[in-house]
């Protein structure tokens, strides 16, 4: 499939699955969206949290990162803020236990785009709500 397609496709799954973010403050950022020909990602951010989704059509993946937002701008850790892999996050700070994982190969080439996004806004609606909390105490304390 045309990668343009799929990133439309990841782009919409996104905005259909992650819709549940806009009614809690969070806000999707155009300006902070980034596509190359092998990866794109999608933004929200509300006060204290964000929530980077990206697409990596190389690895076949889709992928969250929970990331501290500071004055309207994300701020990771090598930014003096925080940030993790949305499952990672969850399994430390939530008593997520994960999921099993398969390195058996599908046959395809595709990326389960729409199935994967929509697992992460599953996780993040079952087991994320102290993100979604959207507070300063949201994230864990930063190292320092």
């Amino acid at each position: 499939m045309d990668s343009n397609l799929i990133v439309m496709r990841f782009r919409d799954a996104v905005r259909g699955s992650f819709g549940f973010l806009e009614p809690r403050g969070f806000r999707e950022v155009a300006d902070l969206e980034h596509t190359s020909p092998t990866t794109a990602t999608v933004t929200y951010i509300g006060k204290n949290v964000g929530f980077v989704l990206s697409l990596d059509l190389r690895d076949r993946c889709v992928d969250a990162d929970v990331v501290m937002v500071s004055n309207g701008r994300l701020r990771r850790n090598w930014e003096g803020g925080y940030s993790a892999n949305l499952v990672s996050h969850l399994v430390k700070y939530a008593g997520f236990r994960g999921v099993g994982r398969s390195n058996k190969r599908t046959g395809t080439d595709d990326v389960d785009v729409d199935g994967s996004v929509d697992r992460l806004a599953q996780l993040l609606a079952q087991f994320g709500l102290t993100l979604l909390e959207d507070k300063p105490e949201s994230l864990p304390p930063r190292a320092s």
